[in-house]
C-alpha cells in the first residue's frame, strides 16, 4: 500500500507542477498583452510584485526580461531613471538564472536571451567578445539538452539579426526564425512553457522590413495576424 501511495504522490507532484507552470505561462501572457495595450510595463511590474514569492526563478527572470525590454520599447530613451530601471531588471534576471545549479534547456535559452539584451546597457567594447562567447556557450548548452526547442532558434535568430553584417550577421536570421516557427507550430497548447511564437513572427516581419523585402514582410504579417489577431503590429503592416 505504501509503495502505491508513494507512486501516487510522485505523480501528483509531477502533474501539479506542470499545471502550475502552464497556469503561470498563461497568466503572464495575459498580463503581457495588457501591458502592450497600455504601452506600459507597469502591469508586468504589478504582477511581479504581487506574485514574487510564488514564482520560480525562471518565471521571475522571464518577467524581468519582459519588463526591461518593454521599458526600452515604450519608455523615453532620454529618461535616465527608466534606463537604470531597465538595466537593474535585466541584470537581476541574469543573476537569478546564473545561480541555478540544475539548469535545463529552457533556463539556458532564457539566460542567453537576457545576457543578449543586457548588452544594450554596457559601454561599447566593454569585454564584448567575452560576453558574446558566454552567450554562445549558453546556447550550446541549451542545444545539447534539447535540439528541438523553438526558443533556441528564436534566440539564435535574434543574435544574427542584431549582429552587423560586417561581423557576419544578418545571414541566418530568416532560417532561424523559420525553423522556430515550424517547431512552435508543433508545440502542444498545454506545454508548460510556450512563449516566443508570436515574438518570432513579429521579429521575422521586422527582419524582412529591415532588408527591404516588403512582400515577404506582408505575407508573414498576414500569417501572424491569423494566429494572433490581437497583435496590432501585424495589422499595421497589412
Amino acid at each position: 500500500m505504501t509503495k502505491y501511495f508513494n507512486l501516487y504522490l510522485m505523480c501528483w507532484l509531477l502533474f501539479s507542477g506542470i499545471a502550475s507552470a502552464q497556469n503561470t505561462d498563461a497568466q503572464i501572457a495575459s498580463v503581457l498583452a495588457t501591458a502592450h495595450q497600455q504601452k506600459s510595463e507597469q502591469p508586468l511590474r504589478d504582477f511581479y510584485e504581487k506574485n514574487e514569492k510564488q514564482l520560480s526563478d525562471y518565471w521571475k527572470a522571464y518577467l524581468l526580461y519582459r519588463k526591461s525590454s518593454m521599458l526600452g520599447t515604450y519608455g523615453s530613451v532620454k529618461d535616465e531613471a527608466l534606463r537604470l530601471l531597465g538595466k537593474a531588471d535585466i541584470e537581476k534576471a541574469v543573476q537569478l538564472l546564473e545561480k541555478k545549479t540544475d539548469k535545463d534547456a529552457e533556463d539556458w535559452v532564457l539566460l542567453a536571451l537576457c545576457e543578449s539584451y543586457a548588452l544594450n546597457f554596457v559601454a561599447p567594447n566593454a569585454n564584448m567578445y567575452q560576453k558574446a562567447m558566454k552567450i554562445s556557450n549558453d546556447l550550446d548548452e541549451a542545444l545539447s539538452l534539447d535540439k528541438a526547442n523553438p526558443r533556441y532558434f528564436l534566440v539564435m535568430g535574434i543574435q544574427d539579426m542584431y549582429t552587423p553584417e560586417m561581423y557576419g550577421g544578418q545571414r541566418k536570421a530568416e532560417s532561424y526564425f523559420q525553423r522556430a516557427i515550424a517547431l512552435f507550430s508543433k508545440v502542444p497548447k498545454d506545454s508548460p512553457v510556450s512563449w516566443g511564437y508570436e515574438d518570432t513572427y513579429q521579429l521575422l516581419v521586422s527582419f524582412y522590413l529591415k532588408k527591404g523585402e516588403k512582400e515577404k514582410a506582408k505575407e508573414t504579417a498576414n500569417k501572424g495576424a491569423t494566429l494572433f489577431p490581437q497583435n496590432e503590429f501585424f495589422q499595421k503592416i497589412l
